[in-house]
């Protein structure tokens, strides 16, 4: 397709002649298979417009492999940057038998020269060599190894390798826990090396300085609350920072429906959204007026907006009385009347409605805070 053309389908803005928006693939995987399966992995990537050229932008595409013998774990990150040109380059930073590690970079001025579509250039590995006396755990991992399995190490390879491979940058923030065979002791299992494309790297064999966290997002409602205990399952472990801990956090948003009075407002909770329709019901008698309001919830990348409609209890026009932190998260609340102009507000803009990933090592439930209104 013509780069002319494609650019303006991505909704960029074309420049001047010469100066055309460089249009890069852009992708991002982490996968962790067994050594034996024979599938080659392949992806298929999505355009990007990174910027013109009077930047240097630049497309890059990098792919790591670490194989123990048993399992392999593949990173791939490709998209902009500004990096120089660099040739395909393949560089064997640890071999094998044993615990390997291969990469391959590369960074290119065309339009969508980043063009790797599978991990053919890596897919040699290493011949195998006759068990020694030596049994290691074997495990690769960003969810933690406690039930590794011991299995014989490659004669010659009489160390075991315990550690945390940490990888930032681009796309990517992972703490990968690392067990195989290694001819020699110690915790050098990169050789020196500490960049890899965008891609830093270090490691680190205190493994004990790692916690292993649950991970995850709920968002529940229902329509008729009940008193009963809730219960969740998270739906990952995740190994953190060696300055992280774990943390939960839990926001409850309380419909009850006592004896009604005369006062009548439109109810809704609606989250990453706004509320459509006017489902009126007569409030509570100790009802003093109609609320309607955003409550935007952000941390780092996270961030989400629940809209809510319903009756007043107290002789206050806010839910949440200022607050302005709950747990990790910054809070803002926006009051809005039914003309949709704000009457009200703690920021200087409209909280985004768009929820993302939830950064290593969060469980992101709810916050335990009463809300005082009634439905």
């Amino acid at each position: 397709m013509n780069p002319s053309l494609l650019l303006a389908l991505l909704g960029g803005t074309p420049m001047l002649p010469g100066v055309l928006a460089l249009i890069c693939q852009k992708h991002f995987l982490e996968t962790v298979r067994n050594s034996s399966e024979e599938l080659l992995v392949e992806w298929q990537s999505l355009p990007t417009v990174c910027g013109d050229n009077s930047q240097n932008w630049r497309c890059q595409e990098t792919l790591l492999l670490i194989d123990n013998g048993l399992q392999e774990n593949l990173v791939l990150t490709k998209g902009c940057t500004l990096a120089p040109d660099q040739e395909a380059r393949i560089t064997q930073h640890r071999a094998g038998p044993g615990l390997s590690i291969y990469s391959y970079t590369r960074v290119c001025d065309k339009d969508l020269c980043n063009d790797l579509s599978n991990a053919l250039p890596l897919w040699d590995r290493p011949a195998s060599t006759a068990p020694g006396p030596v049994r290691c755990p074997f495990c690769l991992s960003t969810e933690g190894c406690l039930t590794a399995a011991g299995l014989p190490c490659p004669a010659g390879h009489d160390h075991c390798y315990d550690g945390v491979l940490q990888m930032n940058g681009d796309d990517i923030s992972t703490n990968l826990r690392v067990q195989g065979c290694m001819p020699q002791e110690g915790c050098n299992l990169l050789n020196g090396t500490q960049e890899i494309g965008p891609i830093n790297v270090t490691e680190n064999c205190d493994t004990k300085a790692y916690l292993t966290c649950q991970r995850g997002v709920m968002f529940q409602s229902q329509g008729n609350l009940s008193r009963e205990p809730q219960e969740w399952t998270a739906p990952r472990i995740q190994i953190c920072g060696v300055e992280e801990v774990c943390q939960e956090t839990l926001l409850l948003v309380d419909v009850a429906v006592p004896v009604p009075g005369t006062l009548t407002c439109p109810v809704c909770i609606e989250w990453s959204g706004s509320c459509s329709g006017n489902t009126e019901v007569l409030c509570p008698n100790s009802s003093t007026s109609c609320y309607s309001g955003y409550i935007s919830l952000r941390h780092d990348d996270l961030s989400f907006t629940i809209h809510i409609k319903g009756c007043m209890t107290q002789n206050t026009r806010t839910l949440l009385q200022h607050t302005k932190n709950i747990g990790i998260f910054s809070v803002t609340e926006i009051l809005k009347d039914d003309t949709d102009e704000y009457e009200y507000e703690y920021s200087e803009e409209m909280p985004s409605s768009q929820s993302k990933a939830v950064p290593a090592c969060y469980l992101i439930w709810m916050m335990g805070l009463w809300l005082p209104f009634a439905l």
